[in-house]
């Protein structure tokens, strides 16, 4: 199990920065497939359809001379086959160069479909911490899946347990009698957190006379966060970021989050939570919306009136800083993240 660290920013968070340690688009960004190692470890031979295939991976044109593959045309991506005579179970290694892991939250980024949803190409990545390009160097698998998506996908993860290591990654094709995988656009960057200025706002809430209409969330209860504020309504603070604030949790278990907060009256209000698992920066992915069931009624926020919800860990979470984001809403609407909020 690894372990993650939600930030606890309750409704406004930082702006994040990017800087990237490596790339490679096959199109000329990046040292180009040639840098990479190919492994055709099968050693299986392609069926016709696919005989273009020649490596293990090869880097094809998306819409050329070997066949439309989503396009387009000119744009090229590693592909790897699973599509043998007679059939069998592919073992394809494409190999990246030496990578230097380096700052604050190094995140693996890469674009991937499986060609056919008939018969969709399965894969694992994997680590050599040594740096080394055999197939024995690499004792660390970071994901895999059994079939992906027959859509372009980007998928992210983190390697923050490798920073200060040179090592290499793996794309491994390991399907048995299927298609074709695509997998493109394949970067490291780094994240930094710049000061939290003008991220989700500043949004504000006033009633029919103009008056702040702010009714604040007073308590966030959630494995090892217990962050009390004010109840005060009206002061307009719409937003507030509590950075410093952060919980441990672990992939598959579950955790109770604790809610109160002041409803100005005999009203009747609800919490939602959006927690960023795969760490993309977008706060409404399936599996990251947690819409809580209790709702709160006549309560000034420090009384006994609290709404309970659980929140199970995705077993694909990523580890990591991860943001989290509670809001107290009172119409539906209010329910999506704040910076989606039509203008």
């Amino acid at each position: 199990m690894r372990k993650i660290l939600l930030l606890a920013t309750f409704v406004a968070l930082p702006v994040l920065g990017y800087s990237q340690i490596f790339q490679e688009d096959f199109d000329g960004n990046g040292p180009g497939i040639a840098a990479w190692t190919t492994i055709d470890a099968d050693g299986l031979t392609p069926a016709s359809g696919v005989d273009f295939i020649t490596n293990g991976w090869n880097r094809i044109d998306r819409d050329g001379t070997d066949g439309g593959f989503g396009g387009p045309a000119g744009n090229y991506a590693a592909m790897s086959t699973s599509w043998y005579t007679p059939a069998g179970t592919s073992n394809d290694w494409l190999i990246s160069p030496q990578i230097a892991i380096s700052g604050a939250s190094p995140t693996l980024y890469w674009d991937v479909k499986a060609q056919d949803p008939d018969y969709p190409d399965g894969y694992k990545i994997m680590l050599s911490p040594t740096g080394g390009n055999t197939v024995a160097d690499f004792t660390v698998e970071l994901y895999n899946t059994a079939g992906e998506n027959s859509w372009w996908t980007s998928r992210a993860l983190s390697l923050t347990p490798y920073i200060g290591q040179n090592v290499r990654i793996a794309f491994v094709n390991n399907s048995n009698d299927k298609f074709m995988l695509i997998v493109d656009n394949i970067k490291v960057d780094y994240t930094y957190v710049e000061p939290p200025i003008t991220y989700c706002g500043p949004l504000s809430f006033i009633d029919i006379f103009g008056d702040p209409a702010d009714e604040p969330i007073t308590l966030v209860n959630f494995a090892g966060i217990n962050n009390v504020t004010s109840n005060a309504l009206g002061t307009g603070t719409s937003h507030e970021y509590f950075l410093s604030q952060t919980a441990t949790v672990t992939q598959g278990q579950s955790y109770d989050i604790t809610l109160k907060g002041n409803t100005g009256g005999n009203w009747e209000n609800s919490f939602v939570v959006f927690i960023d698992w795969n760490q993309n920066g977008t706060l409404d992915d399936a599996g990251e919306v947690y819409e809580v069931t209790q709702t709160i009624q006549n309560s000034n926020g420090t009384d006994a009136i609290q709404a309970v919800h659980s929140i199970t860990v995705p077993a694909n979470a990523l580890p990591g800083n991860t943001r989290m984001r509670v809001k107290n809403y009172t119409e539906p609407l209010m329910m999506i993240p704040a910076s989606q909020l039509p203008v």
